[in-house]
């Protein structure tokens, strides 16, 4: 009751009803329950009823209507809510609204129409299948995760990264010609994206420290982008550490301390190419079948069994 006796004592009346003067470990504040015990946070019931409800509405809304439209206040409220629960659920608040604050940039005035996109209305799919799984985060107090650290980068001709374990875990694959004309961002973007997917099975229930030497990957790992290519990687990233539960800590480095990845991805691999298809196909008519390709990578490879030197992306092709 110190603290009351110094308030009144400092001219100050406070609200009785909405005060607690015995210490407690949990406790309820602006919408959000604080347990000190598990450094925990999380928004209350009631919030979350009331945006899954918001959602549903929207949801039926889009699936009556080939074109979809709806008003903007609704739109707007379900935006406030999402980005109001970023003390509970990180970063996913600003990387999974991306396509809903443009749909709410674009209304002329507050009791105007707005059209649902498709994108937009991914979104708000996915807030209403995962916002109870979201709702809750750790802010102090020991995290149980193991720690794993690793380093990206991107060359012009191909992209590299490795994970501090024993033995060393190395990805490593040569941009197409298509990928090698993208910026340098998307590039990084993708390089952080495939190693990823690459070490999904030796990185899942883990925390991962992942230092990158360009700043705009930890920003738009973190907050997502504008742009449409590089929102597009950030989801990828995003979405293959909510499969895995990889918990990602991006962290930014300067280039003289980046010099392993570097190094990495300047390797070209020359004889990275495949036999034709008809080949393949006769060798394993007349002595087959076969269960492994020997010397092969993720997107040359004529079986699903194969031996490289590097890990690789499982999505074929590097796409």
């Amino acid at each position: 009751m110190a603290v009351h006796s110094d308030l009144l004592k400092s001219g100050f009346v406070p609200n009785q009803e909405k005060s607690v003067w015995e210490p407690v470990q949990v406790i309820t504040w602006l919408g959000d329950v604080l347990n000190t015990i598990d450094g925990f946070v999380q928004a209350t019931d009631e919030r979350i009823v009331k945006l899954t409800s918001d959602l549903g509405s929207l949801q039926t809304l889009s699936s009556r209507q080939s074109v979809c439209q709806v008003r903007f206040k609704s739109v707007a409220s379900v935006a406030g809510l999402i980005i109001s629960l970023s003390s509970c659920v990180e970063s996913v608040t600003r990387i999974m609204t991306r396509h809903l604050f443009s749909v709410v940039n674009s209304a002329s005035s507050w009791d105007s129409k707005v059209f649902l996109t498709d994108d937009f209305i991914s979104e708000i799919n996915f807030w209403a299948n995962n916002v109870d799984y979201l709702n809750g985060r750790v802010h102090w107090g020991v995290r149980s995760l193991p720690v794993r650290v690793s380093f990206s980068d991107a060359s012009d001709s191909a992209c590299g990264a490795f994970v501090e374990s024993n033995p060393e875990l190395v990805f490593h694959q040569n941009w197409s010609p298509e990928e090698r004309l993208q910026s340098s961002t998307w590039r990084e973007l993708k390089a952080a994206s495939l190693a990823l997917e690459a070490f999904v099975r030796r990185l899942s229930n883990v925390r991962v420290i992942w230092y990158s030497d360009n700043q705009n990957v930890e920003s738009i790992l973190l907050n997502g982008s504008r742009k449409l290519d590089l929102q597009a990687l950030a989801l990828d990233a995003f979405q293959i550490c909510r499969k895995y539960r990889i918990s990602l800590d991006d962290r930014w480095i300067p280039r003289n301390l980046n010099v392993r990845a570097d190094s990495i991805s300047k390797l070209v691999d020359f004889d990275d190419y495949a036999i034709n298809d008809f080949v393949s196909q006769s060798i394993n008519d007349h002595w087959g079948p076969h269960a492994v390709d020997r010397l092969a990578c993720s997107y040359n490879s004529k079986l699903p069994r194969f031996n490289s030197l590097f890990f690789f992306s499982a999505r074929l092709g590097g796409s």
